[in-house]
């Protein structure tokens, strides 16, 4: 399996470099047994020997392992060069800071760097254990986003240590990961570096290249497909002529229109989620669906009793109609759900799509709660019909029964954006403006159009 890219310490021990004075060690052992026993990871330089060429190499190679830097002030620190230097790199990466002052320090002295933050004072050695444990509970907050802070930092700076290769980019599902880390910083935490963040823009830019690649392919293939699926039908009418011969055209009829269909799915679904979708010359995405529904239609010709390519058909009439706001393409998929059901009653899929149709529409949203209900009592699994259903519950004023769906969605599937977007606006219409929004804020951060697509859908 091809590396993605993915942090590899999720559950490590948190690391700590220690900064200090050679002059402060005594306190320092103590600091480091302190931390190692509250189940911490210190990392710490003891080596006196400057001369040696990779002592600088390998002070910052800790540095940029941990995920905190404790800095242990004293005027003995505050003074010295080597001191000064270690804050400064660790500046640098962003790194998360936690100074503790060992010995009475004049402010004056202390480094831009340090001065506003927040001490942990160990003055007292009668307090030392209590300082010790706020200290450890300080350095565990939010560390599951300081961890990603320090690998995604170390891969950023081999990428640009390496020359930026493309082979070191962060690739699905770790880069859509990263972009939410990015996007879920806590207030405290620190800022990721410029480096981090054009590393990950830049994996971002390499992915939608390579998406356009394989757009323009599959719509290649579509028009190569359809091609041979035509040939295949027109052929496939002379089999009264040859029994045998008529077999033989059939089958490859069948490959033929087996392949458009895949294709036609791929497109469907990759440019119908794609963004940019209303950033493009409109003849493009209008001509790829516009393919897709031919493609179908091949498919339909050959084999008219199939439930799945109508309900896929309809797929292609419904992402059409939201490019074009047509709405008599969603009158097509809603034509084409329901003959998918009248085919296979047990649809589920059709059933929740036919539902989400209804929902956008509006026309009759008693109907859209039915088919909601009718893929569930299918598949009471069925994510995507929970979270048509709350929206079917938002749009008809009823705001608890839809955070009641939508936490039925969430239970399945956590991450779902559309119902986590969905809980918020009902939060926001029952008065909990706080946790409206923070389920707002999550789910932007998982995916950063939901808003806009419900906005399209006058959801909002």
């Amino acid at each position: 399996m091809a590396d993605s890219g993915r942090p590899a310490n999720a559950g490590s021990k948190t690391k700590i470099f220690i900064s200090y004075s050679r002059k402060d060690s005594t306190f320092v052992d103590q600091l480091e047994e302190a931390l190692k026993a509250r189940n911490l990871l210190p990392l710490i330089d003891r080596s006196d020997i400057y001369v040696f060429e990779d002592w600088w190499k390998r002070l910052q190679s800790l540095i940029v392992q941990a995920d905190t830097v404790v800095f242990v002030l004293s005027p003995d620190y505050v003074s010295s060069s080597v001191c000064k230097k270690e804050i400064e790199f660790a500046a640098s990466r962003n790194k998360r800071f936690a100074p503790i002052e060992y010995r009475p320090t004049d402010s004056k002295f202390i480094p831009s760097q340090l001065e506003r933050l927040n001490f942990e004072f160990c003055v007292d050695s009668g307090q030392f254990e209590q300082n010790m444990d706020r200290l450890a509970a300080a350095l565990r907050t939010d560390i599951e986003w300081i961890r990603n802070h320090t690998e995604f930092g170390a891969q950023a700076h081999r990428w640009v240590d390496e020359g930026r290769p493309r082979g070191l980019l962060l690739r699905s599902p770790v880069l859509e990961e990263a972009e939410h880390w990015i996007m879920s910083r806590p207030k405290t935490a620190p800022m990721p570096t410029a480096e981090t963040q054009a590393f990950i823009a830049e994996g971002r830019r390499a992915t939608m290249r390579q998406r356009d690649i394989v757009t323009m392919a599959m719509a290649a293939g579509l028009l190569l497909a359809l091609g041979l699926a035509g040939l295949a039908v027109r052929q496939g009418m002379t089999a009264d002529m040859a029994k045998v011969a008529a077999q033989a055209e059939a089958s490859r009829a069948t490959l033929a229109l087996d392949t458009t269909r895949q294709i036609a799915n791929a497109l469907v679904l990759e440019l119908g989620s794609d963004p940019r979708l209303r950033s493009l010359p409109r003849a493009l995405p209008q001509a790829i669906f516009d393919r897709a529904i031919q493609g179908y239609n091949q498919v339909i010709k050959l084999d008219p009793v199939n439930a799945v390519v109508y309900n896929d058909r309809g797929n292609a009439f419904f992402e059409r109609a939201n490019f074009k706001s047509d709405a008599v393409d969603y009158d097509n998929a809603f034509a084409d759900y329901s003959y998918a059901i009248s085919l296979n009653p047990n649809y589920a899929i059709a059933y929740s799509n036919r539902c989400w149709v209804g929902v956008i529409v509006g026309k009759d949203l008693k109907k859209a709660l039915s088919d909601c209900d009718a893929a569930l009592r299918i598949d009471s699994k069925n994510v995507r019909a929970f979270d048509n259903r709350g929206f079917t519950f938002l749009k008809t004023g009823q705001p608890g029964e839809a955070i009641d769906n939508f936490n039925a969605a969430l239970e399945i599937d956590p991450k779902f954006p559309t119902a986590l977007y969905g809980r918020g606006l009902a939060k926001l219409r029952i008065g909990d403006h706080e946790g409206g929004e923070a389920d707002m804020s999550r789910a932007t951060a998982i995916k950063s159009d939901v808003a806009e697509d419900l906005a399209r859908y006058d959801i909002m």
